[in-house]
């Protein structure tokens, strides 16, 4: 026990220099592929104002609010162009678009139904103190909360009925891979409560799920049989006495492919694996870090989070490789990438008006709109069905 204590440490005081004081474990808040061309990075104005505080709330459960959140602006209607065709066409310098938003009404607890996997996208807030898995439909409302404080992290199930994310046990605990489905919210690693089980992401069909894990010493990725939790196989092994960590792993859409993270050449580089051999090719060969890798809808395109243009920002690759385009810049940290659902737009979370909050951004506008307003705390791990 004591070893895999000592080993955790190590972990992290690995990822908090690789990455300029954020945390690999903590839940609080902390280019281009294939010759397509990509927007011009997004550069925030000087001069954004913070949302007005409005009336402070405390979302014990939240039900349809009675006083729905004003969408930040008018989305133009978009053909259903592929991405690859959409983002070739020439795109004006990108502004940052401050939107005063109406704070969410209180739901009274009586009103409240069983909270169970609703909404279209999911994200975590710290508002409340801790942080908790909140659930949004399209406008920006807040429709539920999966009830389970310290979590982090969400990913869906590409039909939308079940989420998985990583609960951390206080500031600086252990982590456990967890799964909310209809109104029940399962653990599926409670027989290692000496390890950390992290940063789960779903197989196409949903039935398993790659996870990344320090059970054996390392930081590696495992698959697991997303039912019963067992793990059934061990997808990396370095076998560097705790120096080592492969994570934030993200399955593709087409079931083709796993892009994580690792630190086995120094910095933070991606890292491809094939499915149909498990054999892993870098994407990325820099000394600065690279995460949270996410996948565009047609599996060809990753967006992540990057500190190769100074702090963090969020860039773009082919699956193929190349060099990465930067999207972002500016004021401020802009991280955890998820792209909606029509392969148009990237949400991620920005801490440019000091909080960190979830904006969208245009893939080809190159406009970034704030999507959901909370009056306190963080917002950040955006995630779409």
């Amino acid at each position: 026990m004591s070893r895999r204590i000592g080993i955790a440490a190590i972990a992290l005081a690995v990822l908090v220099i690789a990455f300029g004081g954020f945390t690999f474990f903590s839940s609080n808040a902390e280019g281009q592929g294939g010759g397509k061309v990509l927007p011009t990075p997004l550069v925030f104005p000087t001069e954004l104002p913070s949302p007005e505080p409005g009336v402070a709330v405390s979302l014990v459960d939240v039900s349809p609010s009675t006083t729905p959140a004003t969408a930040p602006s008018e989305t133009p209607t978009l053909a259903p162009t592929p991405l690859a065709v959409a983002i070739a066409s020439d795109t004006p310098t990108a502004t940052l678009t401050s939107v005063l938003l109406t704070p969410l009404a209180v739901a009274t607890a009586t009103s409240l139904p069983e909270i169970g996997v609703v909404g279209e996208f999911a994200f975590v807030s710290d508002h409340e103190g801790a942080p908790y898995i909140y659930l949004a439909d399209a406008q920006g409302n807040i429709v539920g909360r999966i009830n389970r404080s310290g979590a982090s992290r969400p990913r869906w199930t590409r039909d939308g009925a079940r989420i998985a994310f990583t609960v951390e046990y206080g500031s600086g605990g252990t982590l456990d891979v967890y799964v909310a489905s209809g109104s029940s919210v399962r653990n599926l690693t409670p027989d290692t409560p000496d390890t950390n089980d992290s940063h789960p992401s779903w197989s196409p069909d949903g039935s398993q799920i790659v996870f990344a894990s320090n059970r054996d010493g390392d930081m590696d990725l495992y698959l697991m049989n997303a039912a019963t939790g067992e793990v059934t196989r061990q997808l990396t092994d370095e076998d560097l006495d705790g120096q080592v960590l492969d994570a934030f792993p993200s399955w593709s859409p087409d079931g083709r492919y796993i892009v994580y993270s690792s630190n086995a050449r120094g910095g933070f580089d991606l890292r491809l694996m094939d499915t149909s051999t498990w054999l892993s090719v870098e994407l990325t060969t820099d000394s600065r870090a690279n995460l949270h890798a996410a996948w565009s809808p047609d599996s060809s395109q990753i967006a992540f989070t990057t500190q190769r243009a100074g702090g963090e920002q969020i860039a773009l690759i082919g699956v193929g490789g190349g060099v990465p385009r930067v999207l972002t810049g500016g004021i401020g940290n802009n991280r955890h990438p998820s792209f909606v659902a029509d392969g148009q737009s990237i949400a991620f979370a920005t801490n440019r008006a000091g909080r960190y909050e979830i904006y969208r951004l245009d893939l080809i506008t190159g406009d970034a709109l704030q999507m959901i307003f909370v009056p306190a705390g963080n917002q950040y791990y955006p995630a779409f069905k």
